[in-house]
């Protein structure tokens, strides 16, 4: 799935102020309602398309003290990728699923993937002590956002406008 569209500043600033009108008749509930489905069929496939794959078939993170905590294999980032949402928000976010804690040890492979390294191909790193050069940024997710923004810019304004003229029906109110 390959979308070539460029978001400009003057579309993204015209629906937010259209939508910021509206916002009053939408609650968070109803605002994930529409982004997530909008996340997962519109951005999802596009990072996913745009994520590199390691050369790497498996690598592995340690302990700060040494000593082995996980395993990674290819792909392993792409399967991460995921719509996420936070209790206090009511934003629908792209991003790659880390996990804490002891859920962050082990082996990570098919269905079970931990994307802790997304940041670092995405902002790259400053060389350190162990580390002679950084690492380049990739760039993916702003690739991601950039291919597909406008596309969708427009099903949020669908889904929007679908949204609101059902609840102006059960509350009889017509629409122009």
């Amino acid at each position: 799935m390959q979308f070539n569209a460029q978001l400009d500043k003057k579309s993204v600033k015209d629906l937010e102020r259209r939508l910021r009108k509206l916002g009053f008749a939408l609650d968070r509930n109803t605002k994930i309602q529409i982004l997530r489905p909008i996340v997962n069929r519109v951005l999802k496939p596009v990072a996913k398309q745009k994520t590199p794959i390691g050369l790497k078939v498996k690598h592995h993170r340690y302990f700060r003290g040494g000593g082995w905590a996980a395993t990674y294999y290819r792909g392993n980032l792409r399967a991460s990728i995921r719509a996420i949402t936070f209790k206090r928000s009511s934003a629908v976010f792209l991003g790659n699923k880390t996990r804490k804690g002891a859920a962050a040890r082990g082996i990570f492979i098919g269905s079970r993937a931990d994307g802790y390294y997304g940041r670092f191909l995405e902002g790259g790193s400053k060389a350190g002590p162990r580390r002679k050069k950084g690492i380049p940024a990739v760039k993916f997710m702003e690739k991601t956002y950039l291919t597909a923004g406008n596309r969708v810019l427009d099903e949020i304004e669908k889904e929007t406008t679908k949204i609101l003229a059902s609840k102006a029906r059960r509350q009889r109110l017509t629409i122009r």
